[in-house]
């Protein structure tokens, strides 16, 4: 079983980190992928950066650049261009270990009625103002600058949910649960996964 996975990554004023994040979907051991890139209305180089970085690749991909409408709103402009069986998400500041997705599918053919596949997320502090994500079966390593939402889960004020870096869902799943809605402008994750 190869199943053909989307992979979306949305992206607002990154153009330090995305060319990054862009290179780690490309190095992938699993080759069964297609890129889904939603600019979402970037007003510093960004735009630039990602179709430079989009040309070191064969690999099938998409550019998509939108109006600001927030990463929630990215996320439903992807949906509409999706061609694979398995949808997974990378944030602009992220990047995967080459096997992440390899570690996902051989979940998925484990488990090949499930909806949603999940791999482990353990959340400490790294420095003053990060947070560093480290994956068991080293599936990914990377960090995220921590906002105000991180912070409170941290800090236990709220319930924690895994970030959509650790999930891989079934299109047919993520079908009957979008659009998300157009009022909530951040944390999808939050939303996929309530």
């Amino acid at each position: 079983m190869n199943p053909l996975v989307s992979v979306v990554l949305s992206s607002y004023n990154y153009e330090n980190y995305v060319a990054d994040a862009i290179r780690s979907v490309f190095n992938q051991t699993y080759p069964h992928l297609e890129l889904v890139v939603v600019d979402d209305g970037s007003r510093d180089n960004s735009r630039e950066v990602i179709e430079e970085t989009l040309r070191e690749s064969n690999l099938p991909s998409r550019m998509i650049f939108k109006e600001n409408g927030g990463q929630s709103s990215a996320f439903n402009t992807a949906l509409e261009h999706l061609n694979g069986e398995l949808v997974a998400f990378i944030d602009s500041d992220d990047q995967w270990n080459l096997n992440k997705l390899e570690a996902m599918v051989r979940l998925f053919e484990t488990c090949p009625d499930g909806g949603v596949y999940q791999h482990q997320v353990e959340v400490g502090f790294g420095g003053a103002n990060r947070l560093e994500y480290i994956i068991s079966g080293d599936v990914f390593r990377g960090w995220e600058q921590i906002g105000e939402l991180n912070l409170a889960v941290y800090q236990g004020r709220i319930s924690p949910f895994v970030p959509t870096v650790g999930l891989m869902f079934r299109k047919e799943i993520l079908e009957k649960v979008f659009p998300i809605p157009r009022e909530l402008i951040t944390c999808p994750d939050a939303y996929l996964t309530r």
